[in-house]
């Protein structure tokens, strides 16, 4: 049941993906919140990487 309900929360916040990666991140911090699977270092990790690799966010 993990996978259904983890391919929802994705599929929401990919929706708004299209406006660009940042547009994410308010439903990335809700989801962490409300789940806690993972921290909010951890998403700061993950844009710290991905502003220092090339190409698309």
């Amino acid at each position: 049941m993990i996978q259904v309900r983890l391919f929802w929360e994705f599929f929401k916040i990919g929706l708004f993906a299209v406006g660009g990666g940042m547009a994410t991140l308010p439903f990335l911090k809700a989801l962490s919140e409300n789940t806690g699977w993972y921290s909010m270092s951890f998403i700061a990790d993950m844009i710290a990487i991905s502003e220092s690799t090339p190409g698309p966010i």
